[in-house]
Parts: C-alpha cells; sequence; structure tokens
C-alpha cells in the first residue's frame, strides 16, 4: 500500500463513521492531534475522540477531499471540507481543514496524524 492509500483509508473510515476502521487506519503507535486537543493521542483514544466530539455532535458529518498528495512514500497531505448538522440545535455547519500525515511502511498504517481547521468558524456558524 502507499500514502495515498493510507489516507484515502482514513478518510473513508471517517465518512463511514467508523470508529474501529479510524483506529485500525493508525499503527499500533500512531498518534493524533489537533486545535480541540492539549497533546497527542494514541489511535484507540482517536476513535473515541471520533464518536464522542465530532460524530455525536456532527451525526452526519461528511469529509470531502478538497486535495490530496504524497510528499514523499512516507509523508503526505490533505486539504478538506467537512459539512454536519450539529445535533443540539440542527444548524448546518461547514468548515475547511487540512491534515498532515506520516506513514509507517511496516505497519501500512499512519504514524501521525496532525489536523488543523478553523474552530472559530464552525463555532459561529452553531451560535446563529
Amino acid at each position: 500500500m502507499s500514502i495515498i492509500d493510507a489516507m484515502n483509508r482514513w478518510y473513508a473510515a471517517w465518512n463511514a463513521h467508523d470508529t474501529a476502521a479510524v483506529a485500525d487506519a493508525m499503527s499500533p503507535a500512531g498518534t493524533y492531534i489537533d486545535p480541540t486537543l492539549d497533546s497527542p493521542i494514541d489511535n484507540q483514544t482517536t476513535a473515541q475522540y471520533a464518536v464522542s466530539n465530532v460524530f455525536e455532535t456532527y451525526p452526519d458529518a461528511h469529509f470531502e477531499i478538497l486535495t490530496l498528495g504524497a510528499m514523499s512514500d512516507t509523508t503526505g497531505a490533505a486539504q478538506w471540507r467537512m459539512t454536519g448538522t450539529h445535533k443540539s440545535n440542527g444548524r448546518p455547519v461547514a468548515t475547511k481543514g487540512a491534515d498532515f500525515f506520516n506513514y509507517d511502511l511496516v505497519t501500512d498504517r499512519l504514524s501521525t496524524v496532525v489536523g488543523y481547521f478553523d474552530v472559530l468558524s464552525a463555532q459561529k456558524q452553531i451560535s446563529g
């Protein structure tokens, strides 16, 4: 498999709302971090985070990949647009972000995922 395949597997898992597949897309020692986290989290915690912070808040969350590419055999990046409906008030939300990946050739999984997205834009859309 390649870094491109691994990144596509990551987004397919998120779009399927498949938390086991989110964890499986990462190597056993893999880590994830984004602007809402204080420090990197492991693959199992990332799957729990997906459920509690994303899928619970936006039950219909969907990630549209705008650009996706490899920078080397083991690094890649993607720009995305997430759309969803905020569960508590029914408001639609659309926000953009980007993820940067490192790929572990031995485990054929992502070893690090660093996500960036506009937290303020989503908050403004939710509050009206």
